[in-house]
């Protein structure tokens, strides 16, 4: 099956294209000069994963080596060329779909609306909170649900996601952090996926066990046809479906199936940069992860993010209730279990009513307007 396609840009559409591949250029000098520039100095930012062997540690010993390099020399050897193409193309894609905003059916704006929450539930309600941390069960029909939900998001393989994130998790603010934010803000955003990988990174990722996961019908079925599924359910899908209604095909297309996914791509790499520089650090003050109620607004939750890596293995990724703090994941996969789709919910309050014991605080008090509170410590 033949993906490409040709584009005949209008007047119209001429300033999206040059707009967005200047900003692209911009996004990428800062993601790269954010890997060398961020809050810490290489040297002092902790390994994570410690070498098991002397052939690991020769592999580690030339990538530190070749981060000496002469900037030209330095990028020319850690810019990964086809996931940079992939990443600017979409943007180019999205920035294009943006005039078409005035011209789409009032049918359009609201499937963009729901499609963005659809996908964005395939990763905060499935790859991350029931496949990467295990904090709720499903039955299989809502597994496979979530599955096309993620499929729509198209951030990789469940696989691969779960995999990367539970190195994250393990190995936070270090060497063997997948988007470690203490390598800059645009890397941390959108950088690491321009780049190569830290073999420390990949080496931690190599000995995760998945065993938990992997064998899992939906789990398999995705990664089996990878990347057509998901480009399929990314793209094809709201093509098609916007045909229902008589939209346009390529206006489904653009802003359906590029500017939906982008925005998505945007929300989930807020929680890695974002989320992790800004914000209040109530459940561990020694960790950067923080109470962003900025970017819990568009991820649906993700933002209370001091919780969610005291505690990942919360399924509300939030201390508090919807109603105290906006997470409509968390009403999601509540209504599942309403349904008998979704049990054996975990939460962390007792873990936390002991770190408040163990650390002696005197004062626990919330804060903020209701949906968005946050809670100080003292």
């Amino acid at each position: 099956m033949n993906y490409s396609m040709s584009i005949e840009l209008s007047n119209d559409n001429d300033w999206a294209f040059w707009t967005s591949a200047s900003i692209l250029f911009l996004s990428i000098l800062f993601a790269v000069a954010g890997s060398h520039s961020g809050s810490e100095k290489p040297e002092t930012i902790p390994d994570g994963y410690i070498a098991h062997n002397v052939e690991e540690q020769a592999i580690i010993d030339e990538y530190e080596e070749r981060q000496k390099l002469p900037h030209i020399q330095w990028l020319i050897k850690n810019v990964r060329v086809t996931m940079s193409v992939y990443v600017i193309s979409v943007h180019v894609l999205a920035l294009t779909a943006i005039p078409m905003l005035l011209e789409c059916k009032w049918q359009t704006m609201v499937a963009l609306l729901v499609l963005y929450v659809l996908s964005c539930l395939g990763i905060t309600g499935g790859v991350h909170r029931m496949w990467a941390h295990k904090s709720y069960k499903a039955s299989g029909p809502y597994r496979f649900l979530m599955m096309i939900f993620n499929s729509m998001a198209n951030q990789g393989s469940i696989y691969h996601w779960a995999r990367d994130h539970r190195v994250h998790h393990k190995y936070s603010e270090t060497k063997s952090d997948p988007h470690n934010a203490l390598r800059g803000f645009f890397f941390s955003h959108m950088g690491w996926l321009f780049l190569k990988k830290d073999p420390r990174v990949r080496m931690a990722g190599d000995r995760l066990s998945l065993a938990d996961i992997e064998n899992l019908p939906e789990v398999v079925i995705q990664r089996n046809n990878d990347p057509w599924w998901n480009l399929f359910w990314c793209f094809g899908f709201p093509t098609l479906l916007s045909l229902v209604w008589g939209e346009n095909a390529k206006i489904g297309f653009f802003v359906l199936g590029a500017l939906r996914y982008v925005l998505g791509l945007h929300a989930t790499w807020a929680v890695n940069s974002f989320a992790h520089m800004y914000g209040e650090t109530p459940y561990d003050f020694h960790a950067n992860p923080a109470e962003n109620p900025c970017v819990s607004l568009f991820t649906l939750g993700e933002g209370w993010h001091s919780w969610h890596h005291a505690f990942p293995n919360d399924y509300a990724a939030s201390e508090f209730g919807v109603s105290a703090q906006f997470n409509p994941t968390k009403l999601w996969i509540d209504t599942g279990a309403k349904l008998g789709l979704v049990w054996d919910r975990k939460r962390a309050h007792n873990q936390w009513q002991k770190r408040i014991e163990r650390n002696g605080y005197t004062e626990v008090e919330t804060k903020g307007m209701p949906m968005f509170k946050v809670t100080t410590v003292k």
